[in-house]
């Protein structure tokens, strides 16, 4: 009964949510899901699944072998060829002065800001380290603090060439047992780095031959397949060339995700950077496999990944755009480029842009609901709610404003809407946000309820897990730097900066003047104070040479005093023996003091000692060590360690009283009153 209510209730929630057609016009056909527990509705696979052409991809669909290409058809990529002085930067200087403006790249926390020796033992042990363990930081981590370093200041180039060079010596080799793990990502991640910020930074640091034959060698030797043991039930793994019109079980998803985009950039800039066209070449090719993925409503892979489908796709605009800026350097416009399925890249970022903060992704559900390598999350359904609503259930996707500023290069030409919807900032401060709030619209409260991000504003600089501040790179770039609107933008801020420089001079010569002013009555004031300041110094010393003889006059009659007081100590009629009798008193009642025993006291020339003796309390070896001091007018202190309830537990207690009374008492560390009564013995 419970599970037909649940049929119902989601039935009537996924009715609501598939309102409206199929792209062709048809209406959504619904099935029930194979659990039994909701419906799915589903365009079927005329649109959305469907294969746009045949022989795109070569070769086998076996994930553990390699084809000579990734893809069988040609495309202008292929007729790039590699600049003989290539520069990903076209002026390093301009590169410089932008960065230079921007906030520290880091976050806050440790994993962000690691001792830099601990991440030199971690990048110096990838053996040890690569399956990212090592506590409150990993490898990719250092990775990131590698970047960071480079790009705070003047940049720590030192560093970066002693970790590369490092690399080169060790070798470095590629992870290849069957329980790889994260070592697949991470070996991928670090060729990546030693790409990217070897192309960004070789004009500006003298790597060695070592180094350069080291990449060249593992950038052309690098196995991009699956290395799982195949088993008789699995005896096959799949790429995913066939996902999206064939899917078959089980699927090496790295063929389609973050690790194919990272090695491409890897294969593409160090191509280029090492001027070796049979590495560009592996990297155009693998580049056409990606834009071989989309299919015909330029819909990629990554969307079938159930609950975590946003968080992956949300990298589509950035990958895509970093291709651009890279190709912008030999002349080829990406972003105009035809995929295989008729689109051009541009339109497939479009299309990630507007799906990626969507509320409504019903007509995607039947992609989505494949739910491949989301670690069996079943949560998919849940992706048929509104994003603010998601939240609590996986994957959301990263702040659109850190998007939107890694993936520039399409926003400016395509969607400059974006920059005021999402929020950006040219020079970056860590906090911005556009029009959109991604609140729940129905609150219609000025204090906002229901958001999918805790603190919207603050956003990281970088995106992807690349190794470039692409954002950087392309605004440094000559299409950017000397375009009609650059250049106008510049002579503005040119034309101000000399009108501030005038009125910097201006206020100079003013401060001068009045600086000159400032001194002559400073140099006055000097004297004055330095006459004031030497009349104070002779007051004082004065001063000091009438305390020092009071000070000796003082001395001097202390120790009068205390030769006068032993010497009264020694002829006291206080001196003799005295019957001394405790008593205790509990502080938890009322009762009077409790008689304890009774011990001989003796006094001599101002200092005591008590007897010991044996049957009651405190202690008697304790009684017999405390210090006894007295004085000749009577007044007697008695101190040291007492014991009262229990024999050993003591504390130590100050006892004072009058030998002309007969009485001295004290309370103990836990209230309880202590009292002594002293009865001379007459001799």
């Amino acid at each position: 009964m419970k599970k037909l209510l649940l049929l119902l209730i989601l039935s009537f929630f996924s009715a609501q949510s598939f309102a409206g057609s199929c792209p062709d016009g048809s209406e959504p056909v619904k099935s029930i899901s194979a659990d039994g527990t909701y419906f799915i509705f589903s365009c079927g696979t005329t649109d959305s699944t469907k294969k746009q052409t045949s022989g795109l991809n070569c070769g086998t669909n076996i994930a553990t072998v390699i084809p000579e290409q990734w893809t069988c058809f040609e495309s202008p990529l292929m007729d790039i060829e590699i600049l003989e002085d290539w520069k990903l930067i076209n002026d390093y200087d301009k590169y410089q002065e932008i960065i230079s403006r921007n906030a520290a790249p880091r976050l806050l926390g440790f994993a962000n800001n690691p001792p830099k020796s601990l991440c030199m033992d971690m990048l110096h042990n990838f053996e040890k380290f690569s399956n990212n363990s090592g506590g409150r930081i990993h490898f990719a981590g250092c990775l990131y603090d590698l970047r960071a370093r480079l790009y705070e200041g003047e940049g720590d180039r030192d560093y970066v060439r002693e970790i590369f060079e490092h690399w080169a010596r060790v070798g470095l080799d590629q992870p290849k047992d069957g329980g790889i793990g994260g070592k697949d990502y991470t070996y991928f991640l670090t060729l990546n780095y030693a790409s990217g910020i070897y192309a960004q930074e070789k004009d500006n640091i003298e790597f060695s031959d070592t180094f350069k034959a080291w990449l060249t060698d593992r950038l052309l030797n690098v196995e991009f397949r699956s290395f799982r043991v195949q088993d008789a039930v699995n005896p096959f793994s799949y790429r995913c060339k066939e996902v999206l019109y064939n899917f078959i079980h089980p699927l090496w998803i790295n063929d389609c995700s973050t690790t194919r985009f990272i090695i491409t950039e890897a294969w593409l800039v160090g191509g280029l950077a090492l001027n070796n066209k049979e590495i560009f070449d592996e990297g155009i090719d693998s580049l056409q496999y990606i834009t071989s993925l989309f299919n015909d409503e330029n819909i990629h892979p990554w969307l079938s990944r159930g609950i975590r489908a946003m968080g992956y796709y949300n990298q589509i605009p950035t990958w895509l755009s970093n291709y651009a800026v890279i190709l912008d350097t030999v002349g080829y416009d990406f972003m105009e480029h035809e995929m295989p399925n008729g689109s051009k890249v541009h339109e497939a970022i479009k299309f990630a842009f507007d799906v990626v903060w969507a509320d409504d992704l019903s007509m995607l559900y039947p992609i989505i609901s494949m739910n491949l390598a989301s670690n069996q999350d079943q949560n998919f359904a849940k992706m048929l709610l509104p994003l603010y609503k998601r939240q609590t259930y996986g994957y959301i996707p990263s702040k659109p404003q850190k998007v939107v500023r890694q993936s520039l290069r399409y926003v400016d030409e395509y969607q400059p809407e974006l920059k005021e919807l999402y929020g950006y900032e040219e020079v970056y401060s860590k906090n911005v946000t556009g029009t959109e709030d991604f609140c729940d619209p129905g609150t219609g409260l000025v204090v906002k309820t229901n958001c999918v991000y805790y603190d919207l504003s603050w956003y990281a600089m970088h995106h992807v897990a690349g190794s470039f501040d692409m954002h950087s790179i392309y605004k440094a770039s000559d299409k950017v730097f000397f375009s009609e609107e650059n250049i106008e933008a510049r002579r503005i801020a040119e034309e101000a900066a000399r009108i501030a420089a005038e009125e910097e001079a201006a206020r100079t010569a003013a401060f001068e003047k009045k600086l000159a002013e400032l001194a002559a009555q400073l140099e006055e004031n000097l004297a004055a104070e330095a006459a004031r300041i030497a009349a104070e110094e002779e007051a004082i010393e004065k001063e000091l040479a009438e305390l020092e003889v009071q000070l000796e006059e003082e001395l001097a009659a202390e120790a009068a005093r205390i030769v006068a007081e032993q010497e009264a100590c020694k002829v006291s009629e206080l001196n003799g023996e005295y019957i001394a009798t405790w008593f205790f008193a509990n502080v938890n009642n009322n009762q009077e003091p409790d008689l304890q025993g009774s011990e001989s006291l003796f006094l001599n020339e101002c200092v005591g000692e008590f007897e010991g003796v044996e049957s009651f309390q405190p202690a008697k070896e304790l009684r017999k060590n405390l210090q006894v001091s007295y004085k000749t007018n009577g007044q007697i202190t008695i101190s040291g360690h007492i014991d009262l309830w229990d024999v050993g537990r003591s504390f130590h207690t100050e006892l004072e009283g009058d030998i002309n009374s007969g009485e001295i008492s004290g309370i103990w560390e836990e209230g309880d009153l202590i009292k002594i009564e002293i009865i001379k013995v007459n001799n």
